[in-house]
């Protein structure tokens, strides 16, 4: 990030883990990236592989220290709208950040 300060506020859990699902753009971009500025880990997940990464990408080159530390996971490719990607267990979140399927 440009500035010193930080862009949100800091009421968030250190070291600890959160899933932000539709994180490519917009509030779910936003919203991985206020945890991500106070030392959470972050797993990032949307419906469009394409994006995903490009928002990896993004959150990468603004946090480089939480790539380096492995405070920021993913991404995990995940339809949530699509009922057979989610019934063959394509959508599953393991436990260490990984992607898992059925």
């Amino acid at each position: 990030m440009a500035s010193s300060q930080p862009k949100y506020i800091p009421q968030l859990p250190v070291n600890k883990r959160i899933l932000i699902l539709g994180a490519t753009s917009g509030i779910g971009f936003a919203v991985a990236e206020a945890p991500l500025e106070h030392g959470t880990i972050v797993t990032i997940s949307g419906s469009n592989p394409t994006k995903l990464y490009h928002a990896l990408t993004r959150l990468q080159t603004q946090f480089p220290s939480a790539t380096k530390d492995g405070r920021l996971a993913g991404p995990l490719p995940c339809d949530l709208f699509d009922a057979t990607h989610v019934e063959k267990g394509e959508c599953c979140f393991t436990g260490g950040g990984g992607y898992g399927g059925g």
